[in-house]
């Protein structure tokens, strides 16, 4: 297993790769923006610096749409989420082109929006992280009813 590849490798031999694949500048220049941006997310939840072995692990349907979560919780804007789902998309094809993941995970571009999301994928996929990060089951309950509240408040005619 290759895991000699830190921050700095990974953007510079995608952006090679974008550019042998014909991308044009301006898109090669975000997809390596976006790239840094998803490794600095990846390293900053794992509290590790971003390796071979922890890009397998979050390159999954799973780590990626929770970082397409955190980007909708930073208020991104929805088209700017879509260019990093391509981004992230461009750079798991590249990944498995250099043998670290098996498939690329399949991610609807334009899913989550918090305006126009499915209530029930959000909240499984709020659960789901919760329970994976192993939090109490009172916390669950409590976090989950608090979620419901709000996705209610901001669905609301008087919130838009």
């Amino acid at each position: 297993m290759d895991n000699q590849h830190n921050q700095y490798n990974f953007e510079l031999e995608f952006k090679s790769y974008l550019q042998k694949k014909g991308y044009g500048s301006a898109t090669v220049k975000n997809y390596s923006l976006d790239l840094r941006s998803f490794l600095l997310w990846i390293g900053g939840i794992k509290h590790e610096v971003p390796t071979v072995g922890l890009l397998q692990q979050s390159l999954t349907h799973d780590g990626i749409t929770q970082y397409q979560l955190a980007l909708v919780n930073k208020h991104t804007r929805p088209a700017t989420i879509d260019r990093h789902m391509a981004s992230v998309r461009s750079f798991a094809l590249y990944a498995q082109h250099r043998g670290w993941i098996a498939e690329v995970p399949q991610v609807q571009v334009n899913e989550p929006r918090v305006q126009k999301m499915n209530k029930q994928y959000f909240l499984e996929q709020f659960q789901r992280s919760l329970e994976k990060e192993k939090v109490a089951t009172a916390t669950v309950h409590s976090y989950m009813a608090d979620v419901k509240e709000y996705l209610t408040i901001i669905s609301s005619p008087s919130h838009q």
